[in-house]
């Protein structure tokens, strides 16, 4: 998940800190309000877009 957060340039390493986590809060809100899609289904078509 971080590679992929990183890759979206939301963070650039694990978001330990309040800002960080803030960070990733918004950019999960944002895609939610976007698409209307619940949280869980951004979070899976988001690991889905890191190449392992």
């Amino acid at each position: 998940m971080v590679a992929a957060l990183n890759a979206q340039k939301i963070v650039d390493k694990v978001p330990s800190s309040q800002r960080d986590q803030a960070a990733v809060q918004a950019a999960f809100n944002q895609w939610h309000a976007e698409s209307g899609r619940p949280l869980c289904q951004i979070s899976m078509m988001l690991a889905y877009t890191v190449n392992h």
